[in-house]
């Protein structure tokens, strides 16, 4: 994965959001970023080979070199932008892969904060979940890591998820609607 160079003119080389985050740090800022769940759809439709971090080469399993479509499960898209971001089988070690090099790449960069959408609340994925706070919790830069519900959350959830990431919203987004707002104010009632 990679920044789009139009938007984000200092990503070109491979060098990701390491000036942004470099610049952000140097004011004093954490700096994060919001990612969706598992792997694109983009992806998976290029078949793309699956990076192991520890060979810096394609994972390799079974003289098998493992791709995006052999991780992707489409049927379990996510449920608000179904044609961009699918679940990734974690159960499958090219799975955890696939996680663990994206992860790596975002401490790479100097990523401080990550809001992981569309894994909880009506989407809930605790394999992904799992998978990442491993992850997470093995890199020398350390990230705070924080679940976005998207649809159907609840206090109730929280038990699934407290033990696996720093934070957790238990309410759907804010959008530019008192009603939507004021319904948020009763859950912590």
């Amino acid at each position: 994965m990679v920044p789009d160079p139009d938007r984000w003119p200092s990503s070109v080389d491979g060098n990701g959001f390491t000036e942004v985050a470099n610049k952000v740090h140097s004011m004093g800022l954490k700096f994060g970023i919001h990612v969706m769940r598992g792997i694109s759809t983009q992806a998976v439709n290029a078949n793309t080979l699956i990076l192991d971090t520890k060979t810096g080469e394609a994972f390799e399993e079974g003289r098998k070199k493992w791709t995006a479509q052999d991780i992707g499960i489409k049927e379990r898209p996510c449920s608000w932008m179904p044609h961009g971001f699918m679940s990734v089988n974690t159960t499958a070690r090219a799975g955890a892969a696939f996680l663990r090099s994206l992860y790596t790449q975002y401490a790479d960069w100097g990523v401080d904060f990550v809001k992981h959408d569309c894994v909880f609340g009506g989407d809930l994925d605790i394999d992904e979940i799992s998978v990442v706070s491993e992850v997470l919790k093995q890199l020398d830069h350390p990230i705070m890591y924080s679940l976005s519900p998207g649809t159907r959350a609840s206090p109730a959830m929280a038990k699934d998820v407290s033990g696996l990431v720093n934070m957790y919203r238990i309410t759907g987004d804010d959008w530019d609607s008192w009603e939507n707002l004021g319904s948020h104010f009763d859950v912590s009632r």
